[in-house]
């Protein structure tokens, strides 16, 4: 069994369970000359395995790390994309890039001519 005991967790085997009170009689090894290695605790305050957290931290409440990083922390959400871009290859960008050109420059070329039969 594990429990925090003087700030520390340790660990401890158990002698007695009173069911009755759900005390539990633990034997431990004594952390300084001169005190005794059988302790009771309350049954919730035992666990099966050790504890992630060091014991001096079991008490804190869990932080959100999530919003210590947010650079907005007003209450502004950011929004959700429905879409992931995915950058496209360099050769794939050209053509897209020679694409966009070519539409943007006919479509240049029919105004005009339409702004040359306007003017005549």
């Amino acid at each position: 069994m594990f429990l925090t005991h003087n700030g520390r967790e340790i660990s401890g085997r158990v002698i007695s369970h009173d069911r009755s009170s759900e005390e539990v009689l633990l034997h431990v090894k004594p952390q300084s000359p001169g005190e005794d290695g059988e302790i009771f605790r309350q049954l919730d305050e035992l666990r099966l395995m050790a504890s992630r957290k060091s014991a001096r931290l079991q008490d804190q409440v869990d932080q959100d790390y999530s919003r210590l990083a947010d650079l907005h922390p007003e209450g502004k959400k950011r929004a959700v994309s429905s879409v992931i871009d995915v950058p496209m290859p360099a050769k794939q960008r050209l053509v897209y890039i020679f694409v966009k050109i070519i539409t943007v420059y006919s479509l240049f070329i029919n105004k005009s001519k339409e702004w040359h039969q306007k003017l005549r």
